[in-house]
């Protein structure tokens, strides 16, 4: 009788136990997908840091000074022919996002953000010498 009590008391304890650990890395899982940093609903990137991202070479992984939403991002593509210029900067601050601009001529130059996971969008609009990114959805982006 003393064994089957010591036996089923081991039984429960084993239980709370167990159950005590999932609580635990359920609640640190939940913890650390909070722990992401949101996506803003605009930001500015000033006209000088994109004019200097076009002084890059593909290939080049930027520091971490300036612009938090440049910072630490890569050049993809760097071509120009002309007036026409065109840039892919992967972003480091979005998941899986890349910065293009398309320059055609003095007069039409877009900048937009997309994502390859579809999880953020944003297009720009230049004003006093800044680009207004603000986040939008996927079909308002349109390229020439």
């Amino acid at each position: 009788m003393l064994v089957d009590l010591l036996y089923t008391h081991m039984k429960y304890s084993t239980l709370k136990i167990v159950l005590l650990a999932m609580l635990f890395f359920c609640g640190t899982t939940f913890t650390a997908q909070t722990d992401q940093k949101p996506y803003p609903e605009k930001f500015t990137i000033k006209q000088k840091e994109v004019d200097k991202l076009f002084s890059y070479n593909p290939g080049t992984r930027l520091s971490a000074r300036g612009n938090k939403y440049l910072a630490k991002g890569t050049v993809l593509v760097n071509t120009s022919n002309g007036d026409t210029k065109y840039l892919r900067y992967q972003l480091n601050y979005f998941k899986s996002a890349f910065l293009n601009v398309q320059v055609n001529g003095a007069f039409s130059t877009q900048m937009f953000i997309v994502s390859d996971d579809k999880s953020v969008f944003y297009k720009g609009r230049l004003e006093k010498g800044k680009w207004l990114m603000k986040k939008c959805d996927e079909d308002e982006i349109v390229s020439e």
